[in-house]
């Protein structure tokens, strides 16, 4: 009798343990993942950014154990996105891939946004573009010297398609004011991502586009490339660089150029420290995925950034280059007057 009432316990005790182990599954500790993940991108699709997300969440969807969904938050030159993204749970669950330089710094030290710098962790920030002036593969411009000519002949007509606030920007108001001209000499064209600036430039849907090279090449049979703003010419156009076109129109000191935009993926600041196994379950995903050969053709192929950098180098190339745009004169050509 009394084994039978311990046998009997004995049997309930492992049904009450297996009911514990599935609805008691809160007490224990979740590995992270366990639920979907949120990639934002505070630009439109099409751009740069948005390519590169969708690309990479497909590997680290595998990678992580849980699909990954972008979403797009344009607007304000990337303003948007960046306060959106900040106001979801710093747990782990929603990582930005946006242009951090110059659109962090502009949105904070411009716009007047209540973020600081340090409030977005990079995760890994490889991706520096190179601003350039392009135009349609059959324009009517051949060459840059053609189209300062016609911005001189007829001001405010050329139209320019560009990125408000963007470095692309940035570095084509510091070109006007160097040769004496200025952003009321042409007809500016914003759009709220790189996409629809390169499919402009193609298109011919204005005269000219500022936008950075990398994503153009793709399509380097449908444009040309004017200028590049690089201290010295690029292997993949056969366009002069910036200093060459000023020198050439009697500017003897041309400020500093900026580099290009600088581009990654983050997630929030103070994840680290909250939920250090989590972050470094990311981390380790991305270096993973970065490093993998399929990953890496599949960016290749569409000619996306993917080299692996890491939390420590990306944080000081954000920060070097934050600090270096806080310079007046950039910052300056974007003020309201």
């Amino acid at each position: 009798m009394i084994l039978a009432i311990r046998h009997k316990m004995t049997g309930l005790t492992a049904v009450a343990l297996g009911c514990a182990a599935l609805l008691g599954a809160p007490a224990l500790a979740q590995e992270f993942p366990d639920q979907p993940i949120t990639m934002v991108v505070p630009a439109g699709t099409g751009g740069s950014n948005d390519r590169a997300a969708r690309l990479i969440s497909g590997f680290l969807s595998e990678e992580l154990g849980q699909p990954i969904s972008v979403i797009n938050r344009p607007g304000g030159g990337n303003l948007l996105g960046h306060l959106y993204f900040q106001q979801q749970p710093a747990d782990g669950y929603t990582i930005l891939r946006t242009t951090a330089i110059p659109y962090m710094t502009v949105n904070m030290l411009v716009q007047g946004a209540e973020f600081d710098i340090t409030d977005f962790k990079p995760i890994n920030l490889g991706d520096i573009d190179t601003s350039v002036i392009a135009v349609a593969e059959d324009s009517e411009f051949a060459t840059i010297d053609d189209l300062l000519a016609e911005i001189r002949e007829n001001p405010g007509t050329v139209s320019i398609g560009v990125q408000p606030t963007s470095a692309d920007m940035i570095n084509f108001l510091i070109f006007l004011e160097a040769l004496g001209l200025s952003e009321d000499d042409v007809r500016v064209v914003t759009f709220d991502s790189g996409g629809p600036v390169r499919n402009g430039i193609a298109g011919a849907q204005f005269d000219a586009g500022v936008i950075g090279e990398r994503g153009l090449r793709p399509m380097a049979e449908q444009v040309n490339t004017l200028m590049v703003f690089a201290a010295e010419p690029l292997d993949v156009w056969d366009a002069p660089a910036v200093r060459e076109v000023t020198e050439a129109e009697g500017v003897a000191d041309y400020p500093n150029i900026l580099s290009g935009s600088v581009r990654g993926y983050f997630v929030h600041g103070n994840l680290e420290e909250e939920y250090p196994e989590r972050y470094q379950r990311l981390v380790d995903a991305f270096k993973a995925v970065s490093e993998s050969e399929e990953a890496i053709a599949a960016h290749n192929e569409q000619q996306i950034t993917i080299d692996w950098y890491g939390p420590e180098e990306s944080t000081e190339i954000m920060l070097r280059e934050h600090e270096n745009l806080t310079n007046p004169e950039y910052l300056n050509v974007l003020k309201p007057e």
